[in-house]
C-alpha cells in the first residue's frame, strides 16, 4: 500500500448524514458577488477594514433581529486555502496568524504534502491574515490575487466540517486511477456554480453542514 493512501482510509463520517439528504430542505446557498471592491492601502481610513463592505454582510454580519439571531446561532466563517499556490509562505502565515487551521490530508501525508495541501481555516473578522486575504494588488501584502481558495459560512464546528470536506478530496477516474479533486480551487467552484449546481448540492449539502451554509464565490 502506498504510504499516501492513509489519508483516505477510515475517513470518519460521524455526525454527518448521507449526502443524499433532502437538499430542498437543507440547501447549499451560493452567492455570486459582482463588482467586488477589494481592500487597498486604506490611507486615511480609521479604523482600517479587514473585509470589504460588499462581503462583510455575507461573511461576518451580525444578526439584525432576535429571530435572525436564533437562526444564525453559532454561524462561523471559514476559508479553504490552497498551500500549493504559495508553498511555505502561506503555511508560515497561517502558523503566525493565531487562527485555527488544519490540512484536509491525514496521517503522514498531512506533513509530507503540507505545502501542497488544502487547509481549512476558521477566520476571525479582525485578524491580520483575514485582512490580507481580502486585500488586492493596490494594498500591502495583499493575497486576493493569488486566488488561494474559497470562503464559506456554516454553523458546523471545525472538526465536523473538515471530516466532511475530506470525503471529496479525490475520486477514481474511468480507469480506476485515483485523482485529486481540487474542489477548493476558485476555478472549479466557479464552474460548479455555473454548470454543476446539482453536483455541488449533492456533494456538499447535508442537514448538519448546510442548513445555514453559504459558499461565497467572489473572484477578482
Amino acid at each position: 500500500m502506498n504510504r499516501y493512501d492513509d489519508w483516505m482510509i477510515d475517513r470518519p463520517t460521524d455526525g454527518l448524514p448521507d449526502a443524499s439528504a433532502d437538499t430542498k430542505t437543507h440547501p447549499l446557498v451560493l452567492n455570486a458577488v459582482e463588482n467586488l471592491s477589494l481592500l487597498d492601502m486604506q490611507q486615511g481610513v480609521y479604523p482600517k477594514q479587514s473585509v470589504p463592505k460588499c462581503l462583510e454582510d455575507l461573511l461576518f454580519a451580525a444578526p439584525r433581529s432576535a429571530a435572525r439571531a436564533e437562526a444564525d446561532r453559532g454561524l462561523r466563517t471559514y476559508a479553504l486555502l490552497d498551500a500549493a499556490k504559495m508553498p511555505y509562505i502561506l503555511t508560515s502565515q497561517l502558523a503566525a496568524s493565531g487562527l485555527r487551521y488544519q490540512s484536509l490530508f491525514q496521517g503522514p501525508t498531512s506533513e509530507d504534502l503540507k505545502e501542497r495541501a488544502p487547509h481549512l481555516v476558521e477566520l476571525e473578522k479582525d485578524n491580520a491574515l483575514t485582512q490580507k486575504l481580502f486585500t488586492g494588488t493596490k494594498g500591502v501584502n495583499g493575497l486576493w490575487a493569488k486566488e488561494l481558495g474559497l470562503f464559506l459560512r456554516s454553523e458546523v464546528g471545525f472538526d465536523t466540517l473538515r471530516k466532511h470536506f475530506r470525503k471529496f478530496t479525490r475520486f477514481r477516474d474511468a480507469d480506476g486511477k485515483w485523482m485529486l479533486l481540487h474542489f477548493w480551487d476558485p476555478s472549479f467552484a466557479e464552474a460548479g456554480a455555473r454548470h454543476m449546481v446539482q453536483l455541488l448540492r449533492t456533494y456538499f449539502s447535508s442537514p448538519s453542514v448546510s442548513r445555514r451554509n453559504g459558499a461565497t464565490l467572489a473572484r477578482s
